[in-house]
């Protein structure tokens, strides 16, 4: 993954550099040299962020779940 794509990934589910790095468990300043490319960004990376994707959707459908219950 190029930083480019890191950066548009991370965007696209809503995600900061910051929190990256918080519900990752590595440091901002990691998350800041993969996306300037000062360093490779790890393979695992984009696994993560595919899960953070499925997450958010999953979140979506129980919020709209739960919105029908309550009617």
């Amino acid at each position: 993954m190029t930083p480019d794509e890191l950066k548009r990934k991370l965007k696209e589910i809503g995600v900061s550099q910051k929190e990256f790095a918080e519900r990752t468990g590595v440091s901002r300043e990691s998350v800041s040299n993969w996306a300037t490319g000062k360093y490779e960004v790890p393979k695992w990376v984009n696994e993560i962020i595919e899960l953070m994707r499925i997450e958010k959707k999953f979140n979506k459908i129980k919020e709209l779940i739960l919105d029908e219950l309550k009617k």
